[in-house]
């Protein structure tokens, strides 16, 4: 069967859920009862019910990331596809569906959080520590800076603040080679700017202005150094 027969209408796609969401039969999401009875239809095909225990009512879409959303069953059925099936950026399939990017990017986030995939950054730390894993990592990248033997050079950037820059790899990042690479560069009696990684403090000492800004306390602008 072509998959996107099963996606040609927003009928098609509300049937299928009922199928796959009720297999085992319907049940309360709310107490786990039972005991329902129909309570009429709701919105392109979907059902409402009402539970004779906690005597609530609630549809096919309760207790679903569906629920709520601005998206039809359509939109979020093409939406799985597109990004878990063939991995479309979310900027793509805001084009492709017609969508706000932050309509696509919170119905992607329920998504990857419904899967306990992509918990990564600072933002999800609670999630992390609740699932009681450690954060996910990129792939198989190593901690730390990269070096040669690993085909991850270091490279120094040197950017002129009148235009013009150059990219130098270098096979480490100790104060010999930052001090030989803009030696053979920058002009003496130059200033420059810098973070304040140590390979760099040794440069006020060799016939250079040198200004910089600590990063690690939140400095981020001094004087002319940023």
């Amino acid at each position: 069967m072509n998959v996107f027969s099963l996606l040609s209408s927003e009928f098609v796609c509300s049937r299928l859920f009922r199928a796959v969401r009720w297999c085992g039969g319907v049940y309360c999401p709310r107490c786990g009862s039972r005991s329902i009875k129909g309570h009429g239809g709701y919105r392109c095909g979907l059902k409402r019910y009402f539970c004779r225990s906690c005597r609530r009512m609630f549809n096919d879409k309760t207790g679903t990331i569906f629920h709520y959303s601005r998206l039809s069953l359509r939109e979020w059925f093409m939406l799985m596809l597109l990004f878990l099936g063939l991995h479309n950026s979310s900027l793509g399939l805001s084009w492709l569906l017609d969508r706000s990017p932050m309509t696509v990017f919170r119905a992607l986030r329920k998504l990857m959080l419904k899967l306990n995939a992509g918990l990564k950054s600072r933002n999800n730390s609670v999630r992390i520590k609740h699932l009681c894993r450690e954060s996910r990592r990129r792939a198989f990248r190593r901690r730390g800076r990269g070096s040669w033997i690993h085909d991850e050079p270091a490279v120094f950037i040197l950017v002129g603040r009148g235009g013009g820059g150059d990219y130098v790899p270098s096979s480490n990042v100790e104060a010999e080679a930052a001090i030989k690479i803009v030696g053979r560069r920058i002009l003496k009696n130059s200033t420059i700017y810098t973070d304040s990684f140590k390979s760099y403090l040794g440069l006020s000492g060799l016939s250079y202005m040198h200004e910089y800004v600590n990063h690690s306390e939140g400095e981020w602008v001094r004087g002319n150094a940023i």
